[in-house]
């Protein structure tokens, strides 16, 4: 007899544990679809910016695009002064003269 009623006896401490078990799981359930999309949402932009995290600040990457445009306008005109048709012929010295 004392072994029917040690069976069926129930715990105390599985008391709160079944609740919580099933509450967690009607959640899961319920809110896992939601969780699981946002989880990716999250992830997939997070690997997509990869490549924004490396580069410089807006501010840096405008005075870098600067410099390079000016360095690309010195370039250029560097080649047309080299080019002999746009060599200016030689000054002479009378143009010069304070007279």
């Amino acid at each position: 007899m004392s072994i029917l009623q040690v069976v069926t006896q129930v715990q105390e401490s599985s008391l709160t544990f079944v609740p919580k078990l099933i509450a967690a799981a009607a959640v899961l359930l319920l809110l896992g679809g939601w969780m699981m999309t946002t989880l990716a949402q999250f992830a997939t932009r997070l690997i997509s910016n990869i490549p924004s995290y490396f580069q410089p600040p807006m501010s840096i990457r405008f005075e870098l695009q600067l410099l390079h445009s000016l360095q690309q306008e010195q370039h250029n005109s560097n080649q047309t002064l080299t080019r002999p048709s746009a060599i200016p012929p030689p000054a002479t010295t009378q143009e010069f003269s304070l007279h």
